[in-house]
């Protein structure tokens, strides 16, 4: 059976709810099935788009027919080791801080931001002071222009990493897992983790709806943790600007940290708003 489907709705994979029905879709587990679907791919003519939850991702109402949108998803698999976390690319970035609580590691600047742990290496997701390059130690990817290669290791260091921008941005490859370093003080085994974390890959609510995946994470690390003050504040301010009561881009702006401070602070405070 091919592990594309046809005739899928793009809005329920896209964070604004927009989009119309792609001919080609595929949400493949792992890599050898992700590898499978971007074969299939290529000898069906079919141009590739690969993606995580759809977060701001801007969907046409007729999507192209020669293109198969691959999401991401559902490749969650979770990999405790005694210093690092090894993740599938589809692990959510806002399970981190409670893996974090667990193995005594601080990825607390991670809290509810939307989408997955690969879209946030490609992008170098950063919050405050603090960027995915912070937490990364190794990565494994796709090259499309070489699917035989297979999957493929790569350094941090060979990672370009710098502000909101990585090698990723400028290779036509496809992060499929991520190693993440752990405290030295680690302790947790991946066993003791799932008896409390439901399998992502299988929980009914929609991460791709920015109201759902509010609720899914806010109720899951409450039912294990007292949130504490840090991630309250997150958690505040993210409400304060309506992140998860409405689709939301978030903000527009790419700060020139030669500032000192953000671009929207730096307007606000020039009553130029």
């Amino acid at each position: 059976m091919s592990p594309i489907s046809q005739n899928i709705l793009l809005s329920d994979h896209s964070s604004f709810r927009i989009g119309g029905r792609a001919k080609f879709f595929a949400m493949p587990r792992s890599e050898p099935e992700l590898l499978e679907v971007l074969k299939e791919s290529t000898s069906r003519n079919l141009k590739p788009f690969v993606y995580g939850y759809g977060t701001n991702l801007l969907f046409q109402d007729k999507p192209g027919e020669d293109i198969c949108y691959i999401s991401l998803k559902k490749m969650t698999d979770m990999e405790i080791k005694q210093d690092s976390l090894i993740l599938g690319a589809g692990v959510p970035l806002a399970l981190l801080p409670l893996i974090g609580k667990k193995t005594s590691t601080d990825f607390d600047f991670t809290h509810l931001l939307p989408g997955s742990v690969a879209a946030g290496a490609y992008i170098n997701a950063r919050y405050n002071e603090r960027e995915m390059a912070d937490i990364i130690t190794h990565l494994w990817y796709i090259d499309l222009d070489n699917l035989d290669r297979g999957s493929i290791l790569i350094t941090k260091e060979e990672c370009d990493f710098d502000y909101k921008k990585s090698i990723f941005m400028n290779k036509n490859w496809i992060i499929s897992r991520l190693e993440l370093v752990l405290s030295a003080n680690n302790r947790c085994l991946l066993s003791d983790f799932k008896t409390y974390m439901p399998p992502i890959g299988e929980i009914t609510l929609d991460l791709s709806d920015v109201m759902q995946f509010y609720q899914f994470f806010t109720d899951l690390f409450r039912a294990n943790y007292p949130l504490p003050e840090n991630l309250l504040q997150i958690e505040e301010h993210r409400n304060r600007f309506k992140h998860f009561s409405f689709p939301s881009a978030g903000s527009v702006f790419k700060n020139n940290r030669c500032f000192g401070k953000p671009i929207g602070k730096i307007i606000d405070d020039l009553g130029l708003k």
